[in-house]
């Protein structure tokens, strides 16, 4: 079988690493002057860093990507839907939540499905090579 064409990978690791990157840029910032909010820090922390494992994973094609794919989407997606408590908003404020999570849950999975197939056909390509 034909490896994997390159540019989804450089399209997952380019989403995924300025995904990671903007979340984990934000942490400092939770944790500083008077209208802080440590639990969104800590929100940020753990949806950043899954992205930027997800980023490593499908630049390197990795077995473990397509899991990172998906606990970035469900990490994500409880960092936003944690925004109208966290900052006390109106339902009428948080309106636009929903459909920005089923965005991200959509982004999410087909990443990892595509990483999912990806590790497989690499594996097996590397199984088939060493066989030969």
């Amino acid at each position: 079988m034909p490896p994997r064409p390159f540019w989804p990978r450089l399209l997952l690791a380019t989403l995924f690493t300025v995904s990671g990157l903007n979340q984990l840029i934000q942490v400092p910032g939770e944790f500083r002057g008077d209208d802080a909010l440590p639990m969104l820090g800590i929100l940020h922390v753990v949806a950043g860093v899954p992205g930027i494992l997800t980023a490593i994973g499908a630049w390197r094609m990795t077995r473990w990507a397509w899991m990172a794919a998906l606990a970035w989407a469900a990490a994500t997606s409880t960092l936003i839907l944690s925004l109208e408590s966290l900052l006390q908003l109106s339902p009428e404020d948080a309106q636009g939540f929903v459909p920005a999570v089923i965005g991200i849950a959509l982004v999410g999975t087909c990443a990892a499905w595509y990483l999912f197939r990806s590790a497989r056909r690499v594996a097996g390509n590397a199984a088939s090579t060493a066989a030969d």
